[in-house]
């Protein structure tokens, strides 16, 4: 029986060079399409993203905005909101292809049977995820393999308590669709993907052919990350092709340039496979400060990492660049760091519930971000800042806490006067304790700390 590959890999809209709606259109053409056969690309679907926002969004973003009587707080463009922030992704691309250059080219029998095959899928997609809105979905064949391009907008559609009803989320999304993640390295997302290759592999059957798992190595990858795991015949294949001509075909300063060109590819190529081989290794810092400041850094610099307990982990080959970003730390900001602990211990003891401190740091002003980590935004600051970056005593669980032991104190306290009364014992040192502990819960007195 024929086998076959099969290829789904993942873009994101905030990676630019993951995800290209103009060159999924032809509006852009890249050098490796063959403009003859331009006309033989398929589009399924082809709206425009900001529009499609409006038609999913506009109605659960008035509701929203009806709610928030902070002005500033309100939401004016949803798309640009999304796509501006850095929780939620605007958009994803999917790549769809079934085979390879060497088992399904464009123009071949098994290309066009691939060619049926895609679109089965496309059909089914839309079918299978009711949760990921496509605006534009095609299919090139003028390029050297048939494969799609499915851009959707994930959402969710069961409310929530502080946000919107409808709103962006590509975790609420497959959750909904009934992939519940098991662990951090088992997710939701994890588990959607291996769906979606597995309903490939239901349709290659159908038509007799069984999946070749040549690629199953790789695990989770994203449309970069994938470009960068092809073999090494594969990936110099077509820049050598070129270099096989005459001089009379070309001249000696094209000559010059697709050699260059070449030795560019080697050197990436070589960087890749080192990085590929390279061990993860782990980083850790006394200083959350300092363990911030790294982190921002890397993730400016898009080094890949994972995140541990502790710290992250990131890949032996990075390693220099990482002690670098750790030398030109500086001891700077915190101010900003001492100002939001000042304001967590006094709105703490102000409030009557934990989210109801949380209202309290959004009403002075901070943003705040839930999720594995919480964290707050400072006014006119750009960085979230982690709650648990500012000491052992400031994590979510330590503040909670520190909440319970709060309202347990007040409970003894309002018990030892009550039964000092009834006793008619002096507890002048307990209604002192108590003055001051709804003095400080109403913001009358002062919080005094030692410097």
């Amino acid at each position: 029986m024929k086998k076959l590959s099969v290829s789904f890999t993942l873009g994101k809209a905030s990676e630019p060079k993951n995800i290209n709606l103009k060159h999924n259109m032809r509006k852009f053409i890249a050098k490796n399409v063959d403009r003859s056969k331009i006309d033989d690309n398929i589009i399924y679907i082809n709206e425009d993203v900001e529009e499609t926002y409006s038609k999913l969004f506009d109605e659960a973003v008035a509701e929203y905005n009806k709610n928030v009587s902070r002005p500033c707080r309100q939401i004016k463009n949803y798309f640009q909101h999304i796509s501006e922030g850095k929780r939620e992704e605007a958009y994803y691309e999917a790549i769809v292809q079934f085979g390879d250059i060497n088992t399904a080219a464009c123009g071949t029998e098994s290309g066009n049977l691939c060619k049926k095959m895609l679109t089965e899928y496309m059909n089914d997609f839309i079918n299978r995820n009711p949760n990921l809105h496509v605006f534009c979905a095609t299919m090139h064949l003028d390029e050297a393999t048939p494969h799609l391009h499915i851009d959707f907008i994930p959402f969710y559609t069961k409310g929530r308590k502080n946000g919107l009803s409808k709103g962006v989320s590509m975790k609420a999304a497959l959750i909904e669709q009934g992939f519940v993640p098991k662990n951090p390295k088992a997710n939701q997302l994890v588990a959607w993907e291996e769906s979606e290759r597995s309903a490939m592999e239901k349709i290659m059957n159908s038509h007799g052919i069984e999946r070749e798992d040549k690629n199953a190595h790789y695990g989770h990858m994203t449309v970069e990350e994938y470009k960068n795991s092809r073999d090494e015949d594969i990936f110099l294949k077509k820049i050598e092709d070129k270099l096989v001509v005459t001089d009379k075909e070309l001249d000696q300063k094209e000559v010059r340039k697709l050699k260059v060109e070449m030795d560019s590819l080697l050197h990436e190529n070589t960087h890749l496979k080192k990085e590929k081989d390279s061990p993860y290794v782990a980083f850790f810092y006394s200083s959350p400060e300092k363990q911030e400041f790294v982190m921002d850094e890397i993730r400016r610099r898009k080094i890949p990492i994972r995140e541990t307990e502790n710290g992250f982990e990131a890949k032996e080959i990075y390693k220099p660049v990482i002690r670098e970003i750790e030398n030109s730390f500086k001891s700077v900001g915190g101010n900003k760091r001492d100002v939001l602990r000042n304001d967590i211990d006094r709105l703490l003891m102000q409030s009557d519930s934990f989210e109801d401190f949380l209202k309290k740091l959004q009403a002075l002003g901070y943003e705040i971000k839930k999720g594995k980590y919480i964290a707050a935004r400072p006014l006119q600051s750009q960085n979230f800042i982690r709650f648990k970056s500012l000491g052992e005593h400031y994590s979510e669980q330590a503040l909670r806490n520190r909440f319970t032991n709060k309202q347990k104190f007040e409970a003894d306290i309002d018990q030892k006067i009550s039964e000092g009364e009834q006793k008619k014992i002096d507890i002048t040192v307990l209604r002192v304790m108590r003055f001051y502990t709804v003095s400080f819960k109403k913001g009358g007195a002062a919080m005094q700390k030692n410097s």
